[in-house]
């Protein structure tokens, strides 16, 4: 509802969000950040208040993106939304089976107009408008920024010449206008602001806040690191605490407002308009926001703030009423640590935006000044933090136990990026599919923690075994692991223990397997593969002695 109402405000009749459309099938995915979770439960609970409290303050949303737009590289190739009366929906720059998602009939006409019982308009995401006459058949309803060559006089002519049925132009205009009617538009509603798009309301502040403590994880609280009590001496490090160097509007369009961009672009010399020409150049952006704490989502609607309080800011302000003295460091990556320091805040982050995907979900950079701290002192507390204007404010506040650690991730994080498998690649299609690039998702629904769950490949699975001494004499016996893997070998060791048992006695054994362990190695691909089926997982003394027997599937 805030957030309808700022766009209000500013003369906005369309808000280009929420973003729900992405499973995360593709962990490197740089526009997964802009999504509420790609848990699609989660998301469709939260997609369905934002709608409502938009609609309500007489804001058309555009839920985004239908569908398939998993990744950016080679891009340009919702139930719940529907449910709670969105006026609009973006369609995106993918193909869906070898057809544009603008003019996919199957996925607009059949499965979001029909059977979901869509009543609002389909726009094309930028510029993703490829054909005219198809894509009106299919059900897109607007263009945008507008039809160019495909739509406008050739649209009319197509309407004249009996293409394109006059009846599906009569349903392209009562399905746009008929939002617009509904959020009360055509009464009394503000021009839209081209300059100054200033437009505080102090009674939105409390929200921001809320929302910034609320969305902090408490990963782990080693040792009660936590909450901090008046220390005498702390020591804040790494390149996220202060604030960005720059923050400054010019001319009006995206490359103006971009508190976010402008942390990994201190000198200027790359606007936001440049970066997003270069979609699909995999890695070729920084993964850190390097000169300071990302303020906001990157893209082509980011902003600048009118006031901000860095990490750095809010320590600064508590270490003065508690007497606390301070050291910090925001360059170093192996920074000098005063080793009486109470504790030791490392502060990093992570960059993403549209046009681009990551080149990896961890960061050299960011991980050697984190171990490198760890190493010379004891109490490390490490903060990854993507935040907004509240940031230092709201991290404080649960720093020092003023308030509680309440959020909770909404993905599932892999102990090794290894073991998130093909879910770490993207798309490169090659030879003849290299000019029609598609995903297979062959992954099926398995991603994220059903991912975890259903291949253990972020969990090291145990595999747990007793052995009895039945006799009168204590002894040792060695306990033999073998893995059964389909299409190879009928059993391969992979662990052994010897046992000391006394007599009648029984011990517990327990075996650590890990991907490697259930891998085969592919000659062709020079790598290790899983494959799918079930796994024969055996213990006993002897491969020629296997009893005990359990079955993994994967």
């Amino acid at each position: 509802m805030a957030q309808g109402s700022e766009l209000k405000r500013k003369g906005a009749n369309i808000m280009l969000g929420p973003t729900i459309g992405r499973l995360g099938r593709v962990v490197t995915g740089g526009r997964s950040w802009e999504c509420y979770s790609i848990e699609p439960y989660l998301s469709g609970a939260l997609v369905y208040e934002t709608v409502v409290g938009t609609q309500e303050a007489g804001v058309i949303p555009s839920v985004k993106h239908f569908i398939g737009n998993e990744q950016e590289t080679d891009r340009s190739s919702s139930l719940n939304a529907v449910l709670a009366g969105t006026g609009n929906i973006m369609c995106s720059y993918q193909s869906i089976n070898n057809s544009f998602s603008c003019q996919n009939s199957k996925a607009i006409n059949g499965l979001l107009k029909t059977e979901l019982g869509f009543l609002g308009f389909v726009v094309t995401d930028l510029n993703a408008l490829h054909s005219g006459v198809g894509s009106a058949l299919a059900g897109l309803d607007m263009a945008m920024p507008d039809g160019g060559k495909f739509w406008g006089p050739n649209l009319v002519e197509a309407v004249k010449n009996g293409s394109v049925p006059e009846m599906r132009l009569d349903d392209m205009a009562v399905r746009i206008l008929a939002p617009w009617y509904k959020m009360n538009q055509n009464k009394d509603f503000p021009e839209p602001a081209t300059q100054d798009c200033r437009s505080p309301k102090t009674t939105d502040k409390p929200i921001l806040l809320q929302s910034a403590v609320e969305g902090h994880v408490l990963v782990k609280n080693s040792n009660n690191a936590l909450p901090l009590r008046k220390p005498k001496l702390l020591s804040i490090l790494g390149y996220s605490a202060k604030s960005p160097d720059i923050n400054m509007v010019g001319n009006p369009g995206p490359s103006a407002w971009n508190a976010g961009f402008q942390s990994i672009n201190p000198s200027g010399t790359l606007t936001m308009l440049e970066l997003m020409s270069t979609q699909g150049i995999y890695g070729s952006v920084p993964p850190i926001g390097y000169n300071g704490t990302i303020v906001t989502g990157s893209g082509s609607g980011a902003t600048s703030l009118s006031t901000f309080f860095s990490p750095f800011h809010a320590l600064v302000t508590q270490a003065d009423k508690d007497g606390t003295q301070l050291f910090w460091d925001f360059h170093s990556s192996n920074p000098e640590v005063v080793g009486v320091s109470d504790a030791c805040i490392v502060l990093g982050n992570a960059y993403a935006a549209e046009a681009f995907d990551r080149p990896s979900v961890r960061d050299d950079y960011t991980d050697a000044l984190i171990l490198n701290v760890a190493k010379k002192c004891f109490n490390t507390i490490v903060v990854l933090h993507n935040a907004e204007q509240d940031s230092g404010k709201a991290l404080v506040s649960l720093l020092y136990g003023q308030v509680n650690f309440s959020g909770k991730l909404p993905y599932t994080v892999a102990k090794n990026e290894t073991d998130y498998g093909a879910l770490l690649l993207l798309s490169f299609p090659e030879g003849r599919f290299k000019e029609f690039p598609q995903g297979n998702f062959s992954e099926d629904v398995y991603v994220d923690y059903r991912h975890f769950d259903r291949g253990s490949l972020g969990y090291h699975r145990n595999v747990m075994a007793e052995a009895t001494n039945t006799g009168d004499i204590g002894g040792a016996e060695a306990a033999q692991l073998y893995v059964g893997i389909p299409e190879a070998p009928a059993k391969q060791l992979r662990g052994f223990e010897k046992l000391s048992i006394s007599a009648g006695k029984t011990v517990r054994v327990t075996f650590n397997l890990t991907r490697k362990d259930l891998s085969v190695w592919d000659t062709n691909a020079q790598k290790w593969r899983l494959q799918g089926g079930n796994y024969s997982i055996l213990v006993d003394s002897s491969s020629r002695k296997l009893p005990f027997k359990g079955i993994l599937e994967i």
